[in-house]
């Protein structure tokens, strides 16, 4: 990833490295790699304070669920339930409603079992 940051430099470099994660974040999910919470934290908490953050962030907690879903139900649903708060934040009313159905669908997949039944609040 310091590659990508230094490619373009300064604020380009982290856009660029922005988006070498989240290519990279789903193969860490369904590799069951190490690096998929150290990656999904750096999209949530890192993200460049700029126009699209939210929608990075939304698709991380979605994402990151996923993988929580595994082993920490507790965490899953946090994940989810923060996924709907930020959802507040999307200026396009699509992409809310796109939000509010991934979460409903990750909490309701199969019965139930992502997140282990729980639904976000």
């Amino acid at each position: 990833m310091a590659i990508a940051a230094n490619i373009a430099g300064g604020r380009a470099g982290a856009v660029v490295e922005l988006e070498c994660l989240e290519q990279r974040a789903p193969i860490y999910v369904v590799t069951h790699d190490a690096r998929v919470e150290e990656t999904f934290t750096h999209l949530i908490e890192k993200g460049p304070p700029n126009r699209g953050r939210t929608d990075i962030q939304i698709r991380a907690l979605l994402n990151f669920a996923y993988a929580l879903s595994w082993n920490d139900r507790d965490s899953c649903v946090h994940a989810l339930d923060e996924a709907l708060r930020l959802s507040a934040g999307q200026s396009d009313p699509g992409a809310q409603a796109l939000t509010h159905l991934r979460v409903l669908r990750a909490a309701h997949v199969g019965g139930g079992m992502e997140c282990g039944g729980r639904a976000p609040r």
